[in-house]
């Protein structure tokens, strides 16, 4: 279902875009990252009593059955024994995605804490203290990093906006504050836990293009 959504979707996405806004775009990604992990198959099985069947008998014959189940026990007939095994294959490929993701960010977090620093220019503080009366930020820090080219936003919990250490002079007030408000909406919107979200589903769904 996640792959008919996308094939559907994708195409459509910039005209989608044009037509609409920014925030129901987010809504109609998530929904299409949903479809992948919603078992619409199971939920018509229960409907149709077919789930109860399969789980307690070995053996069973459908009769007038329909094109689509034919398809799947031709399927199964040519793969024979490896249906077995896909689901150990799959269960292998999660975890590998799963350690490949998890090492990666374990390894930026703390190549960000490592090459972290206060910024000390008054520029920064006072486009962090303009954004600090129209928004509560108490749980987002601002800091400077020399292993960055471009600001971005970390941090599940504690959120953190990075900028490139290079960046700090380069800036008047209204433009700094211009980048924190860009970041902040990462930040405000929980942009951050998305993007596990999302890694989430892609470690489920290596398999899928």
């Amino acid at each position: 279902s996640g792959f008919v959504f996308s094939i559907i979707y994708l195409p459509l996405e910039k005209i989608a875009y044009k037509l609409t806004s920014a925030r129901f775009m987010v809504y109609i990604n998530t929904a299409a990252l949903f479809s992948f992990v919603i078992p619409f198959y199971y939920i018509n099985s229960l409907y149709d009593g077919s789930e109860m069947t399969f789980a307690n008998y070995k053996t069973v014959v459908v009769a007038n059955s329909t094109y689509n189940e034919t398809l799947i026990a031709e399927i199964h007939a040519v793969l024979g024994s490896f249906i077995n095994y896909i689901d150990v294959i799959w269960l292998l490929g999660v975890i590998i995605f799963t350690l490949f993701n998890g090492v990666n960010y374990v390894r930026l977090i703390n190549i960000v804490k490592k090459s972290s620093f206060a910024i000390e220019s008054d520029v920064w503080s006072e486009a962090y203290e303009n954004l600090n009366r129209q928004n509560s930020l108490s749980n987002v820090f601002v800091v400077a990093s020399n292993s960055i080219d471009i600001p971005c936003t970390v941090g599940l919990i504690k959120r953190y906006i990075v900028i490139p250490a290079f960046m700090i002079n380069m800036f008047n007030v209204n433009e700094a504050e211009y980048i924190l408000k860009h970041e902040l909406c990462h930040a405000v919107r929980k942009d951050a836990p998305r993007k596990a979200l999302i890694i989430a589903l892609n470690c489920l769904n290596w398999f899928n293009p």
